[in-house]
């Protein structure tokens, strides 16, 4: 008797399925698709912590690709809690409906910021990178990160040449 109750329930009350394009309506602190800002310094942080592949960081010579394939994605915010400078967020919104898959696929294409030596592109380290391997940075160690890496090794040869010569 349940049964036939329930379904008569049901049949009175009528369909609760939300029909498209209406979106179902969201709750405070909703997680949705994750979007990037500007400032992203391409450290791959985001990937790596990304347990179902959702984000990728393809790096090439002068530039990388920050790609974010929303249908692997478990919105578990590992993603924006972990990146370095904060750039990645969570939108508010529910995604729009979409039929097929890869639909939503985000792809960013991000230049590395020119080396202060030689002018190359250089991938740059985080503020907060360079906190927590070296505790308190000095001033050299900032510009030493700034640097390519060529740069970075004819600068650390030139120390040691220096360091050296100084010994008696």
């Amino acid at each position: 008797m349940n049964a036939v109750r329930l379904l008569l329930d049901n049949l009175r009350e009528g369909p609760v399925t939300v029909r498209l394009p209406e979106q179902v309506p969201t709750r405070s602190g909703y997680r949705g698709l994750v979007t990037q800002k500007s400032g992203c310094i391409g450290c791959g942080i985001c990937a790596y912590v990304c347990a179902p592949g959702a984000i990728e960081i393809h790096r090439a010579l002068a530039s990388y690709d920050w790609i974010y394939e929303p249908g692997k994605c478990t919105f578990c915010a590992r993603c924006t809690l972990d990146c370095p400078v904060q750039v990645l967020t969570m939108s508010a919104a529910a995604p729009p409906p979409y039929s097929r898959p890869g639909e939503l696929h985000t792809l960013a294409t991000l230049p590395y910021p020119a080396c202060r030596i030689c002018g190359r592109p250089a991938p740059p380290a985080s503020e907060l990178l360079l906190d927590r391997v070296f505790g308190a940075p000095s001033e050299a160690i900032r510009n030493w990160s700034a640097l390519c890496a060529d740069c970075r090794r004819r600068e650390r040869a030139a120390e040691l040449l220096e360091a050296s010569n100084v010994a008696p």
